[in-house]
């Protein structure tokens, strides 16, 4: 009888230890480019999830992951993302270096190319700590979110910044706005875009204004004014995709600065692995490079 009452109490003190649910997920992603008598092999994402779950009661549920995203530093703490979240009736509070920021919450609809034609956005606080809130506003198909996010860093001037986005799915269409106000910045960044699905067909497209991206021709840098706009295309045909990507930065002030950049691709499923060929040309200040093409194969579990 002791013996049964003693692994009784052991139990009820391991139990709780066990009460999340534990998932492992990640991919990996191999990719082989030539451009002229260059070729480059090189490993695209290398990533791996740990991320546990559970019911807190009373209509709350918390899900957190701790994991390391295309880990390439010599920093393993600097490649290590994480998030946790509570969620609930009142929407969800999102919190962690991997949380992001509103601005950021429904961008990128146009990145659909498997080699992309460049990112929406580098507003300097995409991997740092901060907390993000997103209410359930009682409207059906409307979406907001509202951020605080704080970098480790303050030799770079911008410590802080508060970000607010919205978003409304009409349906087909989805349409969203959002800004975000950095500390000690000149100026901020705004981003505006719709994406929409009709039957196999998907359109997305996004405009950035003062996205903060570097520009890397001699004499000139980041201006109030500048544009970044997006526009991605995919074709569903069952075992893959066909996709198109456009991605072009204008100096819009004094017009100096011209980039543009595609990318077409094509990818064939076989189960959870994925192949795919991209064909990638750019053009600055209308000198056109070497098209690049290239080579992949990733899988995700």
């Amino acid at each position: 009888m002791k013996k049964i009452i003693a692994a009784a109490v052991a139990t009820a003190f391991v139990a709780p230890a066990f009460a999340a649910d534990i998932t492992i997920s990640g991919d990996v992603e191999y990719t082989m480019s030539t451009q002229g008598s260059n070729t480059m092999g090189k490993t695209g994402d290398a990533d791996f999830f740990i991320t546990a779950s559970e019911d807190l009661g009373n209509g709350l549920s918390v899900t957190a992951y701790v994991g390391f995203d295309d880990a390439t530093t010599t920093s393993a703490q600097a490649d290590r993302e994480s998030k946790l979240t509570i969620s609930g009736d009142f929407g969800s509070v999102a919190v962690g270096n991997d949380a992001g920021d509103a601005i950021g919450s429904y961008d990128e609809v146009a990145d659909v190319a498997e080699a992309g034609a460049g990112s929406t956005l580098n507003d300097g606080f995409s991997s740092t700590n901060g907390i993000v809130f997103t209410p359930n506003t009682g409207v059906e198909g409307l979406n907001f979110a509202i951020s605080y996010t704080a970098d480790n860093d303050t030799a770079t001037g911008n410590d802080t910044a508060a970000s607010y986005a919205i978003q409304y799915d009409l349906g087909v269409a989805k349409v969203f706005y959002g800004s975000i106000d950095e500390e000690g910045a000149n100026f901020n960044a705004s981003i505006m875009g719709a994406s929409g699905s009709f039957g196999p067909i998907y359109v997305g497209a996004e405009r950035v204004k003062n996205p903060g991206a570097t520009i890397t021709t001699a004499g000139t840098g980041q201006q109030e004014g500048d544009t970044l706009t997006n526009v991605g295309i995919t074709y569903d045909y069952g075992v893959g995709k066909l996709a198109y990507e456009t991605n072009n930065y204008k100096d819009d002030n004094a017009s100096t600065y011209d980039s543009t950049k595609t990318s077409m691709s094509a990818s064939y499923k076989i189960g959870s692995v994925n192949t795919y060929i991209a064909v990638s040309t750019s053009e600055t200040n209308a000198v056109e490079a070497e098209d690049t093409t290239t080579f992949g194969v990733e899988y995700a579990f």
